[in-house]
């Protein structure tokens, strides 16, 4: 079998982020992004965190979250320019799991 390494994009602050984080993407605070498992492209509109755990579990909405890492990152023309100073992207192999805060 052979084995892979995938980026995962995580934040060094998560406890103590500022409020723009936490309240993201139902904020302003960064754009909202296509592909992000929040955004419902059938309705156009966001879900809110309980409609997402409708379908899927807490666990597969942080895993997504952090194999993405869009939200974490500045952004101009489609591209990345910054990352947030808190944003540490590991190389992890496999499944992972978050640190119990």
């Amino acid at each position: 079998m052979k084995s892979f390494m995938k980026k995962l994009y995580l934040c060094s602050i998560y406890a103590t982020r500022p409020e723009c984080c936490i309240g993201y993407p139902w904020n302003d605070a960064n754009d909202i992004f296509p592909d992000c498992q929040f955004y419902d492209k059938e309705n156009k509109k966001l879900r809110t965190i309980e409609e997402q755990r409708l379908l899927n579990t807490q666990q597969e909405i942080e895993q997504f979250c952090c194999e993405c890492g869009k939200c974490c990152m500045f952004w101009h023309d489609g591209k990345p320019i910054h990352q947030c100073s808190a944003l540490r992207v590991v190389e992890s192999a496999g499944k992972f799991s978050l640190p119990v805060i």
